[in-house]
């Protein structure tokens, strides 16, 4: 402790942990202290301080940048000599649209050229108006080819000449397990297809990666980061596995091996991901009897599309930014950052600056670049890095024991294990405990909403099929907040037929002080749903509060005041209201448990509180009113 002493200003003196802990507990008013403690949907605990000894016993704590098992990234100077390449996906269908967007953003920052699923590369001249004056050898190239990724390999090879082949970089990507769990079938005899495309771009391009490994179709559905770095683990021992038993040697496989993973929501768990999943794959391929090269992962990481939202979607900037940094903090090669305006379909020019300019200020003004594993000997991250590859090891095993990732798609294991956590999701989303702002709470009812673009999921087109197909069911994305923005689609369909959004009038009894929080929560919790609420301030007699409401004429009430006050208001209030008005539909903010049995008897239909499922009640309220 005094060697730490020496090290600060001479004004502080070090704390303890059990100060540390002091404080807390007494900042928490008598709350235990753990009821800090988070349970993770990866499924550990994540506590709210960590120290020194927390990491000292871990395995990888002492490890140098550039070093197995790369943990610390696989450059033993990060990004100080060679950044991570800005790839920016560009969703245009057509070719030559492509190719003017293409030179357009190259011109402004993108460093790599990144073909998704949108453009169908299906002919040479398809390739040479997709590049027209373009110079492949001077930017990465990733081109999600799917299983005709042979095809697109040869139509490269017929445009450009041996030497410039010998030059290109980055990633044709053949993933069939990736088209497996996609779309629920792939060839029988995928693996020797890309047994071959590996052998043939080995020889003549030996800079470029020929197999992929994506993991956003599992992300998308709802996948946690444990599930996520597993499954791209077992696929890639899939692919280790296939084509050594074809003759391909391990360094040549696991040096032609991009794997393409998702970034999420929760920021440090994010981080801590890319460093496990380094460690993990080093590992694997040490096992494999790969060299310390070929067992670098290389690695292109997108922002996620699940919790992107159509409403107040300029937010979605704030969560792709958070994202693209966790990316780069956690160690990448190349990053995608999703449009804000994504969930719309095909971004506009704007929305691809806004995207391409995230990373280039990450690397010339937050000055990540500067810093080699700038995560490095955080307590929680280090920590966090080890619990995950620890639980993704565990459940990497199970997959295994399935027979590997083919079966374990076709067995609907890897379904179950993802099903499982999307329901906690969305559980968590319907609830508020988990929140997306301005779609479940802090909706903004005014906002004016980009219009709809087309966006063609057409994929490369599959030439190399054959009759014998090893089939699955296709997972489903989601966008976690749908439901929610039915519910506003509906309010807004019952706006345009009648006038107005479904109303909801709020009869607040008592001073300011007694209603006002409970108007505020109701405000927020219906808004959520679309609806319209009107007060006209506090009453303080009942039959004031009658007469309002049945002028007002909405079809739902609220009332809003302190539980002292329900009780010498609410049953005579509620009796009135609805012996003149049976129909309308009467709910209480607030939840007096020792009252409710006696209020639902006087006619009150539901209660609203901090622990209500918003959705839920959102959704029964439009049902029960005829909205949508």
């Amino acid at each position: 402790m005094a060697e730490k002493q020496d090290k600060l200003f001479p004004e502080f003196s070090a704390s303890t942990y059990d100060e540390w802990l002091e404080a807390t507990v007494k900042s928490l008013k008598g709350k235990p202290f753990d009821k800090l403690v988070k349970t993770a949907y990866e499924g550990f605990d994540v506590q709210p301080m960590y120290r020194n000894e927390d990491i000292a016993d871990l395995p990888h704590i002492d490890t140098l940048p550039g070093q197995f098992p790369y943990v610390r990234g696989t450059k033993t100077d990060g990004y100080q000599s060679d950044t991570w390449s800005i790839a920016q996906s560009i969703n245009l269908s057509d070719p030559k649209d492509f190719n003017e967007a293409l030179k357009h953003d190259l011109e402004r920052g993108q460093t790599a050229i990144n073909i998704g699923h949108t453009m169908q590369l299906e002919n040479l001249e398809d390739i040479q108006t997709a590049f027209a004056d373009i110079d492949l050898t001077q930017y990465p190239l990733i081109i999600q080819a799917d299983s005709n990724a042979t095809a697109v390999y040869d139509m490269l090879t017929s445009y450009i000449d041996n030497d410039q082949l010998r030059q290109i970089s980055g990633c044709i990507g053949y993933d069939p397990v990736h088209q497996l769990a996609k779309t629920g079938q792939v060839s029988a005899d995928t693996f020797d297809l890309m047994a071959e495309l590996i052998n043939k771009a080995d020889d003549q391009s030996p800079e470029l990666d020929t197999i992929a490994i994506h993991t956003d179709v599992y992300h998308a559905a709802g996948a946690n980061a444990v599930q996520e770095m597993a499954i791209a683990i077992a696929t890639g021992v899939t692919y280790l596995t296939e084509m050594i038993e074809r003759g391909v040697d391990i360094n040549v496989v696991a040096s032609k091996i991009r794997f393409f993973l998702i970034v999420g929501e929760n920021f440090f768990m994010e981080v801590a991901k890319l460093r496990a999943i380094k460690m993990m794959w080093a590992q694997i391929v040490r096992e494999f009897g790969g060299d310390d090269e070929s067992a670098k992962m290389t690695l292109h990481v997108r922002t996620a599309t699940r919790n992107k939202t159509r409403h107040d979607p300029y937010v979605n900037m704030l969560r792709t930014t958070t994202e693209a940094m966790a990316g780069a903090i956690g160690g990448i090669d190349s990053l995608q950052v999703s449009p804000f305006d994504e969930p719309f379909g095909e971004p506009d020019e704007f929305s691809r600056r806004i995207s391409r300019n995230v990373q280039m200020i990450l690397q010339e003004e937050v000055n990540l670049t500067r810093v080699i594993d700038p995560a490095g000997g955080s307590w929680y991250v280090e920590h966090l890095t080890n619990e995950l590859a620890t639980s993704a090891w565990d459940f990497f095993q199970q997959i295994e024991a399935q027979g590997g990732m083919v079966d374990a798609l076709g067995s609907g294991f890897i379904h179950a294990q993802i099903n499982d956590v999307l329901d906690a999701r969305i559980a968590k989303l319907a609830s508020r405990r988990d929140v997306l702002v301005g779609t479940n709470m802090y909706p903004n009812l005014e906002e004016t909403m980009p219009a709809n673009r087309n966006l063609h999921e057409n994929g490369v087109a599959n030439t190399n099929g054959s009759d014998n197909m090893i089939e699955s069911t296709p997972l489903q994305p989601v966008r976690l907040s749908e439901p929610f923005e039915q519910l506003r689609a509906n309010s807004e369909t019952y706006r345009k037929a009648n006038g107005h959004r479904p109303q909801i009038f709020l009869a607040n009894f008592g001073a300011l002080r007694d209603y006002k929080a409970r108007m505020d929560f109701t405000r927020g919790f219906y808004e959520v749903g679309g609806f319209e609420l009107t007060d006209n301030g506090g009453y303080d007699d009942i039959t004031s509060a009658v007469d309002a409401t049945i002028t007002n004429n909405a079809p739902a009430v609220v009332i809003c005041s302190t539980d002292a006050k329900y009780a010498d208001v609410v049953p005579e209030f509620v009796l009135a209201l609805k012996s003149q008005k049976p129909d309308t539909v009467v709910i209480l903010a607030g939840y007096p448990k020792d009252k409710i049995d006696d209020y639902r008897e006087a006619g009150v239909d539901d209660f609203i509180h901090v622990r209500a499922n918003c959705y839920d009640m959102n959704k029964d309220l439009q049902d029960r009113l005829g909205v949508g």
